[in-house]
């Protein structure tokens, strides 16, 4: 291909200068190699971490001292530390009060809320999740919504209850949270901490 059209003196200066397979060469094999080199020289270098190089944050990090529990008599107990003070005391107490209060009944919502409630309940059986037999059971659930009935009232229902008794249980954890504040941690300055992490690693 070079060499159409081309003076023989030109030819001779073109074979000295490149490869002779130069234009057999695709750019495209090229760059997809040079990534395939970068992806093994990454996966070589990430190896076991070492002492030091430990994740800022890791899952066990976020397992708290149980702080809010009731006494004897059945009244809630707050275990709070000597730097807590009446507002965050009294923060923590209404939390715990606000997941212990009793569950509400569906019937009890008004007819506007109620539609609202069944168009999340739409929305929740129309997204797929990422897992088939979780996948699979979805469409199910949604098939069955779809023709109504008795069997789509209850899970339905069901779906309800569930929410609010996830919202309860988050209402518990945040409590605890806000209660193990300043008394299982302490403030610190995570970008420093990091700096720190950096400067351990190996050259």
């Amino acid at each position: 291909m070079a060499s159409i059209g081309l003076q023989p003196e030109m030819q001779e200066l073109i074979d000295a200068i490149l490869p002779f397979d130069f234009f057999d060469v695709d750019p495209r094999q090229i760059a997809s190699e040079q990534r395939a080199k970068k992806r093994n020289s990454q996966s070589k270098s990430s190896g076991p971490r070492r002492f030091g190089q430990k994740l800022l944050l890791a899952g066990q990090d976020f397992i708290l001292p149980q702080l809010v529990s009731h006494v004897d008599n059945g009244d809630l107990s707050v275990s709070v530390g000597a730097s807590s003070d009446s507002v965050q005391v009294n923060q923590v107490l209404r939390l715990a009060e606000s997941a212990e209060q009793s569950l509400g009944t569906f019937s009890e919502l008004s007819h506007a809320e109620r539609q609202l409630e069944r168009r999340r309940y739409l929305d929740y059986l129309k997204r797929k999740p990422i897992n088939e037999l979780p996948r699979k059971s979805r469409e199910e659930e949604l098939a069955v919504w779809r023709l109504g009935g008795a069997e789509a009232e209850a899970n339905f229902c069901s779906w309800w209850e569930s929410k609010q008794r996830r919202r309860q249980a988050a209402f518990q954890r945040k409590a605890n949270r806000l209660a193990n504040c300043g008394v299982t941690g302490r403030r610190m300055d995570r970008s420093k901490i990091a700096n720190s992490v950096r400067r351990a690693k190996p050259a």
